[in-house]
């Protein structure tokens, strides 16, 4: 046992496991979410320096064998009530995981109750058919017993003696590790949505407080809410460095989520290893948990090339379909669709510069720019109206019904005061012709003082008001999204 791990913690995260355990035992088919949430706790308590008397080791891993079957029979439920695509998979991955469990608790002693328990859940995953069985195997796993080990410091006697003589205890110095990561030109932090089979390349800094002496090398593991299947991440150990080291990876998600599905987090757990002690797993402070959903163009028609651009286009859907229940399912896939390539004009001006030191450009000019990308993408299946007239006045764009005024903007920069001068115009050519929702695309070229925001940070959802519904909403609301993109820039240098 490793002389800085010492009784009450060790107690401490036995219980812990042991608590998110009995979390099972109470799933229903309306608790299935609250028992997902546990998952991302569940496996860093799997992931710490626990107990190393037998027969722990081999327990806590067929118990992570356990517990993962457990949440993916939890997805499975989910999926099978929503008629998800993924659902067989995720049921023969549970059971996957139960089998391996079982090989693990075949070489330990059955007459354990512990050992017992896990082979009574393994059994019960096994056997999974329909809904109840699933709610059955997963009280099976609420019911699992564990051996609650005791430790101390490997070298009590020398811990007494220095405390006898007088001499103050040794008290080591915490190795902290601070990691800033991109995934491409992400923010590892940022929510993001991607696309599987696709690997994207991870560039970051590190610094570590302090290199213990006798350590060889530093790994950055993932712990997941997913099966480590799904998955590959890679990202070299590094050797013994001073001050900030550039890190480099990739990283690939194999599957594709369904699209109501939450998001899948992969959080790092650092570990520096020595051939002579046993591992030291730094704390981490700064960006360690990815939030990601993957979405491939069959789930997810409406992907730009830009993650956190994606991401923005699910929580605007997201708060368009709980404001506006009743919309067309045809309105909403075409505003969608609309949205995504105007957002990745956006993303592709912010990354190609389109509009640096640009700061005089007419309306005109800038929607046959936008028009002319628009044009290029296949993924528009009708061929975009440009200047259509519509109630007495000529709107900008116009896809399937779905209109998107342009405005240039010189002089404003504060964003509420932008959209309260021109919702109203976009919002009255979308109401026109019945549709409940419009885009408003504004190129601000006016002097910028300070640095642009993301283009994420620059897309808006607004509930505009309507003349005689001043103290009530209509019955079917309307929605306009503000898309700003940020002209006029200057170079970092000079601001």
């Amino acid at each position: 046992m490793n002389s800085r791990n010492f009784a009450p913690t060790l107690i401490q995260q036995q219980l812990e496991i042991l608590e998110v355990i009995r979390q099972f035992a109470d799933a229903t088919m309306e608790t299935v979410d609250l028992t997902l949430s546990l998952q991302t706790r569940a496996h860093e308590l799997l992931q710490q320096q626990l107990p190393d008397e037998a027969p722990w080791p081999a327990i806590k891993d067929a118990v992570r064998h356990l517990i993962t079957a457990g949440f993916l029979i939890a997805k499975w439920i989910k999926s099978e009530m929503a008629a998800g695509p993924d659902a067989d998979r995720q049921l023969r991955a549970a059971k996957n995981n139960a089998d391996q469990a079982g090989e693990l608790l075949n070489a330990l002693a059955v007459d354990r109750p512990s050992i017992k328990s896990m082979m009574e859940a393994r059994v019960a995953i096994d056997t999974v058919i329909g809904l109840k069985d699933g709610l059955a195997a997963l009280s099976a796993i609420g019911s699992i017993q564990l051996p609650l080990i005791v430790s101390t410091s490997s070298r009590p006697v020398n811990m007494f003696a220095r405390t006898a003589k007088g001499e103050p205890e040794f008290v080591e110095r915490p190795v902290v590790l601070s990691v800033l990561l991109f995934l491409e030109k992400e923010l590892w932090a940022n929510p993001q949505v991607i696309k599987p089979n696709y690997q994207y390349k991870i560039k970051g800094e590190i610094q570590l407080n302090v290199w213990p002496e006798g350590f060889t090398k530093l790994s950055l593991l993932p712990i997941s809410t997913n099966d480590d299947s799904y998955y590959v991440l890679s990202i070299p150990a590094v050797k013994p460095f001073a001050g900030t080291q550039t890190i480099e990876g990739t990283l690939l998600f194999k599957y594709a989520q369904a699209n109501f599905e939450d998001h899948w987090s992969l959080k790092l757990l650092a570990m520096l290893e020595s051939a002579d002690s046993a591992p030291i797993y730094p704390e981490i402070v700064g960006y360690d948990e990815l939030k990601v959903k993957v979405l491939s163009e069959t789930s997810f028609p409406m992907l730009t090339r830009f993650p956190s651009l994606n991401e923005k286009i699910c929580e605007v859907l997201s708060k368009v379909d709980a404001l506006m229940p009743k919309l067309p399912t045809q309105e909403r896939e075409d505003f969608a669709l609309l949205l995504s390539r105007i957002l990745n004009y956006q993303g592709h001006c912010a990354e190609r510069g389109t509009y640096k030191g640009v700061g005089d450009l007419t309306e005109g000019q800038f929607r046959d720019r936008l028009i002319d990308f628009l044009d290029a993408d296949t993924q528009l299946t009708s061929s975009i109206i440009k200047e259509g007239e519509l109630a007495g006045g000529r709107v900008e764009i116009n896809y399937k019904g779905i209109t998107a005024e342009l405005k240039v903007e010189k002089h404003e920069s504060n964003r509420e005061k932008v959209i309260e001068a021109h919702w109203r115009q976009a919002v009255t050519y979308g109401s026109s012709i019945g549709k409940h929702l419009t885009i408003l695309c504004v190129l601000d070229l006016t002097v910028k003082t300070r640095p642009s925001a993301t283009p994420a940070d620059n897309v808006f959802l607004k509930e505009p008001k309507f003349h005689g519904f001043e103290d009530n909403k209509p019955e079917n609301p309307s929605g306009i999204v503000i898309v700003f993109i940020d002209g006029n820039l200057k170079r970092p240098s000079s601001l």
